[in-house]
């Protein structure tokens, strides 16, 4: 009877658990991939001097989306493009996929960079934003599997050494030169200690002296406002993510406006500021509309401001 007792409600929770996995899911909603999403990887981070590996860049946009990223290649440095593929984009469920693949090769042992890369894009209806990568690093120091067995096959080759022979004498030397060695750079670094860099500026007094040196542009010349669209744009978003710590770098404007902390919108002045000029410059970086001059310089002083409204404490600037 116990033995019965127990089987039964065994049997009925197994009995449970298949019909209940044979019922019919609910459907999830869709997902919102947004406008543009852009990703970039390799197959590996750490590679093989000399030995090939593959950069992926993949761009999924919305077929509504009119999108430029950059090329990838272009600012790539020390590491060797072998080849490049950029088969057709496909398309599906209203989006298009692109995709371009780069065949890299690392010529010697060390640490490089894939930067990031950004583009701006823009909907029919005249939305506007940036979207793009961030910076890949590689580490080229590994030795391949082949080598290694290799090495280990010549290794079981060699004959027995001889015995070793006495190297006191040459540790002797080694040691004394090593004291010599470090006796010579005491000496350089107290010679160079009255001679040591300045300190690296605070992010406001940086950002105030980059306006400043974007301000020299001459802005009676139309050529020059996209090119200061772009620079104050970037000076801004720089000293935002600096001085509050949330990335307004690789932010939209829309994103950037929700993401500013307390300490910022608290402030009456400074949320309109931030808005006045990235909506203002993104009309000329992202939609190509003209302004004149005085508009121009307007976005400069407006961007000042909101340096000049928060200033670091005391235990921030003791801080940095």
């Amino acid at each position: 009877m116990s033995r019965l007792r127990i089987t039964g409600p065994l049997l009925l929770l197994g009995l449970t658990l298949v019909f209940g996995g044979c019922s019919t899911p609910s459907s999830a909603p869709p997902v919102d991939l947004g406008p543009v999403n852009v990703r970039a990887y390799v197959d590996q981070a750490d590679v093989t001097p000399g030995k090939p590996f593959l950069l992926t860049v993949e761009v999924d946009r919305r077929d509504d989306v009119t999108f430029e990223l950059p090329d990838v290649g272009a600012d790539i440095q020390g590491l060797i493009i072998m080849d490049v593929k950029n088969p057709a984009p496909e398309s599906a469920g209203g989006r298009v996929l692109s995709k371009a693949t780069y065949k890299l090769k690392a010529p010697k042992k060390g640490t490089y960079l894939i930067p990031g890369v950004e583009g701006p894009w823009k909907t029919e209806d005249n939305q506007v934003g940036t979207a793009g990568t961030g910076p890949i690093l590689i580490e080229a120091a590994r030795v391949s599997s082949e080598d290694l067995a290799s090495e280990d096959s010549l290794r079981d080759l060699k004959a027995l050494a001889p015995p070793d022979p006495d190297h006191r004498p040459l540790v002797a030397a080694g040691i004394g030169a090593l004291l010599l060695l470090m006796l010579g750079l005491l000496i350089w670094r107290l010679r160079r200690r009255g001679t040591a860099p300045p300190p690296a500026l605070p992010a406001d007094l940086r950002a105030l002296r980059d306006l400043s040196e974007l301000s020299k542009l001459d802005l009676n010349n139309a050529a020059n406002h996209a090119r200061l669209a772009y620079g104050v744009s970037a000076i801004l978003r720089r000293y935002l993510e600096e001085r509050f710590g949330f990335a307004a770098w690789k932010m939209t404007t829309a994103e950037v406006l929700r993401s500013m902390p307390e300490e910022l919108t608290s402030q009456r002045s400074v949320p309109g500021a931030v808005q006045d000029v990235l909506e203002a410059s993104d009309l000329v970086k992202f939609a190509g509309s003209e302004v004149d001059a005085d508009i121009v310089s307007s976005w400069l002083l407006r961007a000042r401001e909101v340096v000049e409204a928060t200033p670091l404490s005391s235990d921030e600037e003791d801080a940095a």
